[in-house]
């Protein structure tokens, strides 16, 4: 299974982005492999239609969970018709989160946190 994490740097360091479409990279793990699958930047930051073309690039991409502050309603849209998992608003930081999703799917749970 893909999770792609929404990534944003402050001050150098990877954060979850507030939203999809102003993240500055994308990194998509395959939790069974328990590995980095894939790692890209952002180009379509400036765009105001980002979110949708990080929706589809994702979904074109494989990914089954979308992790990101927030998602806008049209890409919402997008990942629900592709059976794609947003979860909003995590608490950590992302290799924090990685940890967790793996326990998480070692254990047979679900990878809500």
């Amino acid at each position: 299974m893909k999770v792609a994490l929404c990534i944003k740097y402050v001050d150098g360091n990877p954060r979850f982005a507030d939203t999809l479409g102003n993240s500055d990279q994308f990194f998509i793990y395959d939790i069974e492999k328990k590995n980095l699958d894939d790692k890209f930047t952002n180009h379509f930051k400036s765009s105001p239609t980002s979110e949708i073309f990080c929706a589809q690039i994702l979904i074109k991409r494989g990914v089954k969970a979308v992790v990101c502050g927030k998602c806008g309603n049209d890409a919402k849209n997008l990942f629900v018709e592709a059976n794609v998992e947003v979860i909003e608003n995590v608490g950590m930081r992302p290799t924090e989160f990685v940890n967790v999703l793996y326990a998480k799917f070692k254990q047979g749970s679900s990878i809500m946190v």
